[in-house]
């Protein structure tokens, strides 16, 4: 009786287990454009969406133009330079 009944136990349980074939459940508002939870990068992506793509300008600049603050601060320095280094030959 102890034999048979695990043998019957046996059988039942050398039988193949079917997974079952529902999906998991997705929620109806959540998309790949939309999603629920939001991240830095979809944030992100969704501002330069709203913002729209970098505006440039229709004009052409050359690119001396283009480092001119650059330049004006380096020709600033080296005229005060100038001018401290003639104080100080004054002097």
């Amino acid at each position: 009786m102890l034999f048979s009944s695990s043998k019957q136990i046996e059988k039942t349980n050398q039988g193949t287990i079917k997974k079952p074939m529902a999906k998991a459940y997705e929620h109806p508002f959540n998309s790949v454009h939309h999603p629920l939870n939001f991240s830095a990068v979809k944030i992100a992506e969704t501002f330069h969406d709203f913002v729209g793509p970098e505006q440039v300008s229709p004009h052409y600049e050359n690119f001396t133009m283009s480092r001119k603050m650059l330049l004006s601060k380096k020709i600033k320095i080296k005229l005060i330079r100038r001018i401290a280094m003639k104080k100080k030959r004054k002097i």
